[in-house]
């Protein structure tokens, strides 16, 4: 941990409370599942099968709002633009209540429209019906929680994200079991919906906290719903797939299997959908990418993501070791008691838990390529959430019967992952592969990392003047840089006595300027703002340099300080 740089600290302070955000509706769908199986029986199981496309539709719309808002919010930030950043949050605030309103009112109205196109068996119907008496409530709060789960974790609040996870998770599944045992299949969604609006209430706690820099601005602009849109295409497409993918089997196995393989099916749906556990890998980087791509950082991106990579391979291998180990584990969990059954579905869960780590890898770099070319990554997302596992899906089944379905859920993955390597190579070449960052390689980029001690800083101050000097700064202009480094930073030492922190330093040269970048953890100090109080004779220092320093911006961004200078090269 010593040696690594401040973007790897910041993406791993992340990663947990991301992973957890994005898969935290889908783990309240497993918890209802895992619910009415208890308190309901196989039957129930099996109603949850026609259940889970409508919950999927749900997110894709909260999704489709959110992430892309999140990612414009981050990039604008990183670009300095904070007037546009807040305009993008009240937006998807805005888009969020009217979507949720819409969505009560289709799921009120329209509940026996969708029980007819789902077109479940006799025994089935009656599970359905109470699920809808519950579900329009549920659907208004979905992508407004969206909205501010995935804001409030852009901003860098893993502390409120964390919370309202758990209270979200343990809340649901108490209240779910206590009412799904008076009140059956509406009691269980009736504990969603209360457990939810409790988890927006803990959302809304960021907007108290010292770090929030999320502003509300109404702005509502067709283009810049279209804008945002094109960043949430593909993760809200995974929801909008996923309730395609499982409409078409479940009516696939309806059709050519028994009852007892479309049980087996909703389980191995619930596990499909914990997968989208791997985005929460993109989610932890995206914010720190974005900011390397709003300043044209080919280094930074390239080092960042040689540890995404490793995180990647190694949840992908804990997964798939992780779900084959304990398929009869999982199994158990569903109440599945008829032992024939039980085997079958254990050996179907580790069969397909062979193509886990490659649909890591698949999900990785298809929501990677979103920003550079969209088009291409909305093909991935489409090759690898519905038409390649309806396929191979499919023909295995209809060529090798149950087990053969199995099969093709484990080789869906890693033909996904060969087919659009292939494509990419042919489309970009290989010089592009896989990171597109021959662009940005043209900069003259420079870039340290070092820990908050006077040692360091010193060091730091004399690699960065070598550097200026490479760039044929001059040397007023290099003495300039020099002092900003070292009084900035011993100030911040300063303010954080007690604790390690760690810092980031970028220079990017351009043709007649140098752009000197400096991040840092610790407290929040804005040392661009010529009103701060001056106790000593380095915040003196600071001040005096930044009344002659007119290129100047300090950006709160992830909850870290970002400092952004601008010099001529002469």
């Amino acid at each position: 941990m010593q040696n690594l740089s401040f973007s790897v600290r910041r993406f791993f302070s992340l990663l947990l409370s991301a992973s957890a955000s994005i898969v935290v509706w889908l783990v309240t769908i497993f918890e209802d599942t895992l619910v009415s199986s208890h308190l309901l029986g196989e039957t129930a199981l099996a109603a949850y099968t026609h259940i889970v496309p409508i919950y999927s539709f749900m997110l894709f719309i909260g999704t489709a709002i959110a992430v892309g808002s999140s990612v414009c919010y981050t990039y604008e930030i990183g670009k300095l633009n904070k007037e546009r950043a807040h305009e993008f949050f009240g937006q998807a605030v805005i888009l969020a209540i009217i979507a949720g309103c819409i969505l009560l009112g289709v799921n009120t109205i329209g509940s026996s429209l969708v029980l007819g196109i789902m077109n479940p068996t006799a025994d089935l119907a009656p599970y359905i019906n109470q699920f809808m008496k519950w579900f329009p409530w549920v659907s208004l709060l979905i992508p407004l929680s969206c909205v501010l789960m995935n804001m409030v974790q852009a901003d860098g609040d893993t502390r409120i994200v964390n919370f309202h996870n758990g209270i979200l998770i343990i809340g649901n599944f108490l209240l779910s079991w206590i009412l799904g045992g008076k009140y059956g299949m509406e009691g269980i969604v009736l504990g969603t919906f209360i457990s939810s609006l409790v988890g927006l209430i803990i959302l809304s706690l960021h907007f108290f906290q010292k770090q929030n820099s999320l502003r509300f601005k109404f702005h509502l602009n067709f283009k810049d719903v279209l804008v945002a849109f094109r960043f949430s295409a593909v993760e809200a497409c995974e929801y909008l797939y996923l309730a395609l993918l499982t409409f078409l089997l479940s009516q696939f196995v309806t059709r050519y299997f028994d009852e007892n393989t479309l049980t087996t099916l909703s389980v191995m749906f619930e596990g499909l959908e914990m997968t989208v556990i791997f985005g929460g890998i993109w989610q932890a980087a995206e914010p720190l990418i974005n900011i390397y791509r709003a300043e044209e950082n080919a280094v930074g991106i390239r080092r960042l993501m040689h540890y995404v990579n490793g995180t990647a391979f190694f949840e992908g291998l804990f997964v798939t070791i992780g779900t084959f180990v304990c398929a009869p584990l999982l199994v158990l969990l569903f109440h599945i008691q008829t032992p024939e059954l039980q085997n079958s579905t254990a050996a179907a869960i580790r069969i397909a838990s062979l193509g886990l780590l490659a649909l890591a890898f698949v999900n990785l770099y298809n929501n990677y390529y979103l920003h550079e070319h969209p088009w291409f990554a909305m093909f991935i997302s489409a090759m690898r959430n519905l038409a390649v596992p309806v396929a191979v899906i499919t023909l295995m089944g209809i060529q090798f019967g149950k087990t053969g379905l199995w099969i093709g859920c484990a080789l869906a993955p890693i033909f996904t992952l060969g087919l659009c390597a292939l494509i990419f190579i042919l489309k970009f070449g290989r010089t592009e592969f896989p990171l597109f960052l021959n662009e940005f390689d043209q900069n003259c980029y420079y870039q340290f990392d070092y820990p908050m001690t006077p040692a360091a800083i010193v060091s730091l101050r004399d690699q960065v003047a070598k550097s200026l000097t490479i760039e044929g700064v001059s040397p007023n202009i290099r003495m300039k840089a020099m002092l900003l480094i070292e009084e900035m930073n011993m100030a911040f030492i300063e303010k954080n006595k007690g604790k390690m922190h760690y810092g980031e330093c970028s220079l990017l040269a351009k043709e007649d300027s140098v752009s000197l970048i400096l991040k840092n953890s610790g407290k929040l100090l804005d040392m661009t703002n010529l009103e701060m109080s001056v106790s000593n004779l380095r915040a003196y220092m600071v001040t005096s340099l930044m009344v002659y320093q007119e290129k100047r911006a300090y950006v709160l961004t992830t909850s870290y300080n970002r400092h952004v200078f601008e010099f001529p090269k002469a």
